[in-house]
């Protein structure tokens, strides 16, 4: 009876032990705890019926991990790996509680849209978006992050063609945005409602920011907005006060009228931009900010009142290439006020307006054409210093502030008149004006002061001229000219005559050089062989009428060759030993040896020689029987060379000719000469009995 009761007892606690297991087994966990109906989720009752409700629905909806890879708290959904895997994120898709990392990949065509209720109570910390920027598109729609709970969640879009940002696409409280590298981004009205938005907009090729894009609708907020490297149509209406604006490196056509045209900015940043036109009322008079800088920035045109009256604690533009400044363009109530290095091309009058300020700085400016601005502030703030003003209209300089180093393009002169149409205040110190020219070398600079040039240039009522870099009166400058006019008249005079001098000189020598006698002073110092133009026409008309083919060529050969002295003297004797016997050629060639082959002493020896031997030469010899020697006795009146050639004639020694072993032909060969001595050697050693030997010059 007992074992009965124990197994019973068992039996009954084995029961209630499995059904609260059933009921425990797989209970629902939230990082924050949700609330229906105002019940937590401790204390309430367990199975309300938004909870009900909420249940059936997750149960009847796909798990997303089924499309995409997950990994503990990640999934990843890559349309590239899973062609089934939806284009729409919606309540279709079930996202596991414990997922906290979403990115979704997309692939070429991909159009992916994400709508509301695709979050269920989820706590995603990330969710991203990384295109391939070809035919890709996202949107997302209204709500679609507002049943998400994560906190600070990070949303990311990257490299995807076109981006649509739908109204109340994001609401709540804290988000972190970045959107870059793509082509087209839209973001409509009402597109950004949260109260602490960290949003950064970057590469952005086509950007549109529409009306009230910003939309927190509370009064606190902790907005800040970053734009980098991006192109923008028109910077529209924010219509909400913010924490941080920065546009950086960014091309802007327009900034529209009230498009700050709220509370509070605490700092506006714009730096590296190029604006087309900044429109009027673009900051209005209800604006107040910390910080308002312009740096670095190209700007077309800034229209009348387009800051107007606004409340800037501090000012500033740095660095900045202006076209056009309209009048009243910027009207400001400041702290602290500084513009610097700005290159501006046109400023109308008015152009700056300062009712109230702390600190005013104006310095290192460059005004093409400058109008006035109104500072009626104490001197003791305000500072205008090392400006350059072009073309300043009247009245310009008619301020407060404190002038110093102000460099006009007036050029100096004793006249001061235009000094008084810029300014009522004596600024003779602090105007600098453009030193002309003709006075540079007396100041070493370029601009000097108008006091300066007129103590220096106009003293003692007597006009004063800058020569050699120093100040001297009409009467020594007159002098002084008359001086240097004389002294330039006769340097030209003397230039004069010495070109007229190296023209006749040259003339001269042209002429020489045309008839062939071009040699420089002192005979012929070069060592080509020339021949006089006569000797050289009537060699070659003998030439031409030769019977004997070898002669006519060698003669050519001869005139028309580039020869030395020697190659062409030893080409005379080849010619003269070898040609059939032809006293006008053999005295042209002689001539021409006499006249340029020797020195004159030489010359005048041999020429009468040469004639001595022509006209003394012994009759020829009468025959003889051929048995006896072939040779005769040297005749006494035929003159020859030095004994280098030949012996006395009273030399008791054997004649120098002897019968040769074999007689050659006269003109049997042709000439073999190759411009030395030893290619006719053997010729020159048995001449023809029936010449005369050839006088050689000394030189030989």
């Amino acid at each position: 009876m007992n074992s009965r009761r124990i197994a019973l007892v068992l039996l009954i606690g084995i029961i209630v032990s499995f059904s609260g297991h059933d009921a425990l087994t797989y209970p629902e966990r939230f990082d924050r705890l949700p609330t229906w109906g105002g019940h937590s989720q401790i204390g309430g009752p367990l199975l309300d019926t938004a909870h009900r409700e909420n249940r059936e629905k997750r149960e009847n909806r796909v798990d997303l991990c089924r499309h995409c890879f997950c990994i503990h708290l990640k999934a990843i959904c890559d349309y590239k790996l899973n062609k089934t895997l939806p284009n729409e994120f919606n309540d279709k898709l079930l996202v596991p509680l414990n997922i906290k990392y979403i990115e979704v990949r997309l692939t070429v065509g991909t159009q992916f849209v994400m709508y509301e209720n695709f979050f269920q109570d989820n706590q995603v910390n990330y969710f991203g978006v990384i295109g391939v920027g070809k035919d890709d598109q996202v949107e997302i729609t209204s709500n679609a992050f507002s049943h998400n709970k994560g906190g600070f969640p990070n949303i990311e879009i990257r490299n995807v063609l076109r981006v649509f940002l739908r109204e109340k696409f994001l609401t709540g409280a804290d988000y972190k945005l970045l959107v870059e590298d793509v082509t087209q981004l839209s973001v409509f009205s009402n597109a950004l409602q949260m109260t602490n938005l960290d949003c950064s907009l970057k590469r952005i090729k086509e950007l549109n920011l529409m009306k009230n894009a910003f939309n927190p609708g509370v009064a606190k907020y902790g907005i800040n907005l970053r734009i980098e490297d991006s192109n923008i149509n028109q910077l529209g209406i924010f219509g909400v006060s913010m924490g941080k604006v920065s546009l950086l490196r960014c091309h802007i056509d327009m900034i529209m009228s009230n498009a700050f045209d709220v509370t509070s900015i605490k700092e506006l940043i714009i730096e590296g931009c190029n604006i087309e036109v900044i429109e009027s009322q673009a900051l209005t008079n209800k604006l107040h900010s910390d910080k308002v800088a312009i740096v670095d920035t190209v700007i077309g045109t800034i229209e009348g009142q387009a800051i107007s009256q606004s409340g800037i604690t501090t000012m500033i533009m740095f660095g900045n290439t202006i076209t056009k400044i309209r009048s009243n363009a910027i009207q400001i109530v400041a702290v602290s006020l500084f513009i610097r290095n700005n290159s501006m091309s046109h400023v109308e009058p008015n152009w700056l307006s300062v009712s109230q300020a702390d600190q005013v700085e104006i310095a290192n400016n460059r005004f093409e054409d400058y109008g006035r601005c109104e500072l009626n502030i104490g001197s003791s703030n305000c500072s205008f210093r090392n400006n350059i003003l072009q073309n300043p209209q009247s009245g310009s300089l008619n301020f407060t502030c404190r002038v110093h180093q102000v460099r006009v393009g007036t050029e100096c002169s004793c006249n001061k008149s235009w000094l008084s149409e810029l300014t009522d205040h004596d600024l003779e110190s602090e105007i600098m004006c453009q030193v002309a020219k003709r006075d540079a070398n007396c100041f070493n600079a370029t601009n000097t002061d108008v006091r300066r040039y007129v103590n220096e240039a106009c003293g003692s009522n007597v006009t004063r001229y800058c020569m050699g870099g120093q100040w001297v009166t009409k009467a020594v400058s007159d002098h002084s000219s008359d001086s240097s006019k004389l002294t330039i008249g006769m340097i030209a005079l003397e230039i004069v005559i010495l070109t007229l001098l190296l023209v006749a000189i040259v003339c001269v020598l042209a002429k020489n050089c045309g008839s062939g006698s071009c040699a420089p002073a002192g005979g012929q110092s070069t060592d080509n062989c020339l021949i006089e133009e006569d000797i050289r026409n009537s060699l070659r008309q003998l030439a031409l009428h030769s019977e004997s083919n070898k002669t006519r060529k060698a003669i050519l050969k001869l005139i028309n060759g580039h020869l030395s002295k020697g190659e062409c003297n030893d080409r005379i004797l080849f010619i003269v030993d070898n040609m059939p016997q032809n006293q006008a050629i053999e005295s042209l060639l002689f001539r021409h040896i006499s006249q340029s082959h020797m020195e004159p002493s030489d010359s005048e020896a041999y020429a009468s020689t040469a004639l001595t031997a022509n006209a003394t030469a012994p009759p020829l010899p009468p025959s003889t029987d051929s048995s006896e020697p072939i040779y005769q006795e040297l005749d006494q009146q035929r003159l020859i060379i030095d004994d280098k050639y030949s012996l006395p004639l009273n030399s008791d020694e054997d004649p120098p000719y002897s019968e040769p072993s074999n007689m050659m032909s006269e003109y049997g060969n042709d000439y073999n000469y190759n411009g030395t001595n030893e290619s006719y050697t053997s010729e020159q050693s048995n001449p023809s009995p029936n010449r005369p030997l050839l006088p050689i010059p000394n030189r030989l």
